[in-house]
């Protein structure tokens, strides 16, 4: 009887105790380095360092997403999940028309959040995959009543394939990546940053770049919704990822 007081006891004060102040309700982190092994304890986001990079064989599908991802993604949402699923795959020997869906939708959510009208990078930055346009081109602009689907396509069509230039496009889009580089998490640290600066080390950004870009793509693509993912400051200080300058 003693040894059951005891054991209430303890398990009352642990209730009490709750979460550390400051982090993410329910989130707990998983490191995951290039050779696989994991530390700290297990959890929902995953920090992806070295080449980690989710198998294929493991990402939500694209309904899968579009169930999690819909609810937050605002008045555009039907347009943009229309559109997304007009796309085909420019590498069938990386990722199935399905796969490649559900990249765009993962990319779509760390971009935007699925709101296309969101202007980036201090004006530079437009539509939902927030491509930086070249050689004075203008941003597909919505008028004040909303997005139409033509206006989504077009912005999709800018961040996928990539716009302005002959061969290889002044500003790629993630098609582009996905036939030039080793697989998915090289394409994103390209689409991101322009290069991967290093091949062993996929969160190795240039100065106005996204370390976490990657990292937070793949737990996209894991399932991970708006509600629960972490903030720039969760990563900074549980994965080490540098908050990103403006």
């Amino acid at each position: 009887m003693y040894s059951v007081r005891i054991f209430l006891l303890l398990s009352l004060i642990s209730f009490a105790l709750g979460a550390p102040s400051g982090q993410t309700p329910n989130l707990a982190v998983r490191q995951t380095s290039g050779n696989g092994s994991e530390t700290d304890q297990p959890g929902s986001y995953n920090c992806l360092k070295g080449t980690s990079f989710p198998a294929v064989a493991d990402w939500k599908s694209f309904d899968e997403l579009k169930t999690i991802n819909q609810p937050s993604m605002g008045k555009d949402a039907q347009n943009v999940l229309k559109a997304i699923q007009s796309f085909s795959t420019p590498n069938q020997a990386i990722l199935n028309t399905n796969q490649f869906h559900a990249l765009i939708l993962a990319q779509v959510m760390q971009e935007t959040g699925g709101t296309a009208t969101l202007v980036g990078d201090s004006g530079e930055s437009h539509g939902l995959l927030q491509v930086k346009l070249q050689n004075g081109e203008s941003p597909v602009s919505c008028a004040p009543s909303g997005c139409t689907y033509s206006d989504i396509l077009k912005m999709l069509q800018q961040g996928i394939n990539g716009h302005s230039g002959n061969g290889a496009p002044q500003a790629p889009g993630i098609g582009y990546w996905l036939g030039q580089t080793q697989g998915v998490g090289p394409a994103l640290r390209s689409y991101n940053t322009g290069s991967v600066p290093d091949p062993s080390n996929l969160s190795v950004a240039s100065q106005y770049s996204t370390e976490s870009y990657v990292s937070d793509v793949g737990n996209r693509l894991n399932g991970i919704g708006p509600e629960d993912f972490p903030t720039k400051e969760w990563l900074r200080d549980n994965c080490g990822f540098k908050i990103p300058q403006t």
